[in-house]
């Protein structure tokens, strides 16, 4: 509507008692004032409103300020991790990668990126990976062929027949082969790393080898070779032993390899050549005289004993009966050197070893009533073929040096034992003959087998070289060895399964 100004005025009472007037003056205004009275209010109303909302809008406004400085600075450090882990990822990756090679894995690579130092430092890495990768390749490869050669190298002295022993400068053993353990006796694995000086003082037996091997080392020759000789009992052992001194290495000495063969058996085969044939030449020059000196001697007995007087008759009936006995023992040593002589021609045929000991010893029970013995046979075994004519008489000469041991006048108790026993994986027939007498006297076990080597004032010694030639010629072998509580035991293996190998002396020493 339109604005007016209206005035009131009161007038004073026109009499008393009566009311007060009021007198009233309308004035309308113009246009333009109302409109901007209008305005004015309009204006005063919002100035109002705003007024009474201040609190709350500064509130407000605090409120949204405060969100968006929360949000500006959460987004900062969203900003600010993010460009880290960008600078940081990379050396994340290189340190993951550096632990996998650390760990062994050099496959390892890690991703360049942009072309700064991080991006240096990651091609450096990976440069580095790969050279390690083709060493480590390379060395790999080193490797496996120098452990090949190494297997080579221990197939190859495996199987040589040789002994071999590696010595370094300070005279400590570092390698040994299997015949070097076998030949001497040796466990690789307690001998390995040891000295000389410290084998010698465990194993007294074999303190020539071991001193030869030290004074060699001592006297830095190049090359050397000698014979030696250890003495075990009941069985002597003689080795070539030839000795190189390896190359040097970093300025040191690389100490000696040491190679020996056992020729204990090529030179048995040269003596035992050597006996056959002074017994072959003793049986052809001794034997054909014999015959005439016997007769001769019986025909002057014969001629002059009716001749002489009583006195002289008997003193040439005592030489006579001399000569003659003298004459028979030559014959009897002539026969034993032929047997030692003879060649091996064998009539071989399927025999029971068990049989053929019953029907010897049931001779010596009937002849001689003092032998006590005790067999303990095994049954059979089959398949020995062997000559029965041979066999016997190396029972006759085994069980005649048990009774001989006995002295005259006292019981002689022998065992004589069979049994069936396993080696080198193949059956064998094992002979026992032990007694209870004095056992081997040490000139025998130090050289068993040999003729002319016997602890009997008037034996020869052939009977237990004769007995290892019959066991040589059935392709088995024989050892002697006292017992521990006394008496003698000798043990021989024939085959019952021809052409295998013949076990050694330490593999019959159980």
């Amino acid at each position: 509507g339109t604005l007016a100004i209206r005035v009131i005025q009161q007038l004073p009472a026109p009499a008393p008692g009566r009311p007060a007037l009021l007198l009233q003056a309308i004035y309308p205004l113009p246009d333009s004032i109302t409109a901007l009275t209008s305005s004015i209010e309009h204006e005063y109303y919002r100035y109002q409103n705003v007024s009474y909302l201040r609190s709350s809008l500064k509130q407000s406004f605090l409120l949204i300020l405060s969100l968006v400085l929360l949000m500006t600075v959460l987004l900062a450090i969203l900003a600010a991790l993010a460009a880290s882990r960008r600078m940081v990822a990379p050396i994340s990756r290189l340190s993951e990668a550096t632990r996998q090679v650390a760990a062994g894995d050099l496959s390892q690579a890690v991703e360049t990126g942009a072309r700064d130092e991080l991006g240096f430092l990651a091609e450096s890495f990976n440069d580095m990976t790969q050279a390690l990768h083709r060493a480590s390749s390379e060395a790999e490869r080193g490797r496996a062929r120098l452990q090949a050669q190494g297997e080579y190298l221990e197939t190859v002295l495996g199987s040589l027949s040789a002994g071999v022993l590696t010595l370094d400068k300070d005279g400590v053993l570092v390698r040994m082969n299997r015949a070097a353990g076998s030949i001497l006796g040796l466990d690789a694995a307690s001998a390995v790393g040891q000295n000389i000086a410290q084998l010698t003082g465990h194993h007294a037996a074999l303190q020539p080898l071991l001193e030869l091997i030290r004074g060699q080392s001592g006297r830095g020759r190049l090359e050397w070779q000698r014979e030696v000789r250890l003495e075990r009992t009941g069985a002597p052992l003689v080795l070539l032993v030839r000795g190189s001194k390896l190359a040097e290495f970093s300025g040191e000495s690389g100490g000696q390899v040491v190679v020996f063969d056992d020729v204990t058996v090529l030179n048995q085969a040269q003596r035992d050549a050597a006996w056959a044939e002074v017994a072959r030449r003793l049986a052809h020059e001794v034997k054909n005289p014999l015959t005439p000196i016997r007769l001769a001697a019986e025909r002057l007995r014969m001629k002059l004993m009716d001749r002489l007087p009583a006195r002289d008759a008997e003193m040439l009936d005592k030489s006579a009966s001399t000569i003659v006995a003298q004459v028979e023992a030559l014959r009897k040593l002539v026969d034993a050197f032929g047997d030692y002589a003879r060649e091996p021609d064998l009539e071989r045929q399927p025999l029971l070893l068990d049989e053929l000991v019953l029907e010897v010893v049931e001779l010596y029970r009937q002849a001689d009533p003092r032998l006590d013995i005790e067999l303990q046979l095994c049954e059979g075994p089959p398949g020995l073929s062997a000559d029965a004519g041979r066999l016997r008489q190396l029972l006759h000469n085994l069980i005649r040096n048990s009774s001989e041991a006995v002295p005259d006048g006292q019981a002689a108790h022998i065992v004589i034992r069979t049994n069936q026993v396993e080696r080198n994986g193949a059956p064998w027939l094992q002979l026992e003959v032990l007694d209870q007498g004095p056992g081997f006297p040490e000139a025998v076990l130090a050289k068993p087998f040999e003729p002319y080597v016997t602890g009997k004032p008037d034996g020869t010694g052939l009977g237990l070289a004769i007995c290892r030639k019959i066991v040589a010629d059935h392709d088995g072998a024989i050892r002697i060895s006292n017992q521990s509580g006394g008496g003698a035991r000798a043990v021989v293996l024939l085959p019952l399964r021809p052409g295998r190998e013949v076990p050694d002396e330490r593999e019959m020493a159980g």
